[in-house]
């Protein structure tokens, strides 16, 4: 009917090629669009980002951490053209230095890939995390020995048994911050601590921020990686040193991995620059807080009676390892001096038996 109509019949296969060609189109177009989208919000997110650590902090720049307060840094900051270093992953980062009590600020930008339509459409079915932003900071005063936790509550029991000091040093507390929204929960050392660090004015902002801060951190013997499964690995501990001592680098180089106290928040990026902005000062004001802040006598002797505890704990387990492998080599060394004698005994078993065994000599004249 299509010919005496005067239009020619479409094939299967040029179907098939138009539809493969529309379907690339709106790929490329989705592509095209979502990476001018992406690169919309990174140009507002890092441009508010940089304006509030410049406003909290002296120098901001990749690798001006070491030479904080010095002259040099100062006039470095000026040859920077882009201080946005990319990392794996489409990671960005940002260091800044140059502000009371801290050593360096560590930022890494993580958005999520908007070019890609297919992982869009699979954050949109499985609600995947948004864009996020970590904040490190790295106290270089000695602080207060404390241990303090905030995250959402299905979120809150992985923190407790993933890292060694929120199972050990802390526990769920409830009845310090009434007013604080039911989708956050708080670990602490102690009570004491978490009425410090909630009181009324951040726990207004984080509920008004609750869709936004997902995950407040600070501790004075943190934990940047999750523990593993040994339960008698290293402890966390408060006396090592925080700068290098074995190596090269000029003084006061900072190593964020085995930096020991730390102020850390993780956040999903607002589209809302302001909330971004107040939400960076809200936790600038909470570093030095926690840089300054000092326990009373009672929670002191609390903290420190529970790390001695934790760290007897850790020595019986220790001790009780080492009993049971000094027990087991005994046993091997025994059971191998007991094989070698039983075969020694087998041995002059047999050749008595074969002589036993053998013809008597018999002499004929």
């Amino acid at each position: 009917m299509s010919s005496e109509s005067g239009v020619p019949a479409t094939s299967g296969s040029e179907a098939a090629e138009r539809l493969t060609k529309t379907l690339c189109g709106v790929y490329a177009l989705c592509f095209v669009i979502g990476w001018l989208y992406k690169r919309w919000l990174l140009r507002r997110w890092k441009r508010a980002i940089l304006e509030v650590l410049r406003e909290q902090c002296a120098v901001v720049g990749e690798d001006l951490v070491r030479l904080a307060g010095s002259s040099a840094s100062r006039d470095a900051t000026t040859l920077v053209t882009d201080v946005w270093k990319r990392a794996d992953n489409g990671v960005l980062e940002v260091y800044a230095s140059g502000r009371r009590h801290v050593a360096g600020v560590l930022l890494r930008l993580d958005p999520v890939p908007r070019e890609d339509v297919f992982t869009l459409i699979h954050d949109f079915l499985f609600e995947e995390a948004p864009d996020r932003l970590s904040i490190k900071a790295f106290i270089s005063t000695k602080m207060e020995r404390c241990v303090f936790a905030l995250a959402k509550k299905h979120e809150l029991k992985r923190l407790h048994v993933s890292y060694r000091e929120l199972e050990h040093y802390t526990e769920q507390v409830t009845t310090v911050a009434p007013d604080l929204s039911s989708e956050y929960g708080v670990l602490a050392d102690t009570k004491e601590l978490a009425q410090r660090i909630l009181n009324a004015s951040r726990v207004a902002l984080l509920n008004r921020y609750v869709d936004i801060i997902q995950r407040l951190r600070f501790s004075d013997i943190y934990e940047d990686e999750p523990q593993d499964d040994d339960e008698d690995a290293q402890e966390p501990d408060s006396e090592k040193p925080n700068a290098s001592v074995e190596s090269r680098e000029p003084p006061g180089t900072l190593h964020p991995s085995s930096w020991s106290q730390v102020v850390h928040l993780q956040l999903a990026l607002p589209v809302n620059l302001e909330s971004l902005s107040e939400v960076l000062r809200f936790f600038f004001d909470l570093v030095d807080e926690v840089a300054t802040m000092r326990m009373s006598h009672e929670a002191q002797h609390a903290t420190q009676a529970l790390r001695e505890l934790v760290q007897r704990e850790r020595q019986k387990r220790l001790n009780r390892a080492r009993a049971k492998e000094e027990k087991e080599k005994a046993e091997e060394r025994v059971a191998r001096f007991e094989d070698a004698e039983r075969r020694r005994r087998e041995r002059r078993e047999y050749r008595r038996r074969a002589r036993s065994q053998r013809a008597p000599l018999r002499i004929f004249f």
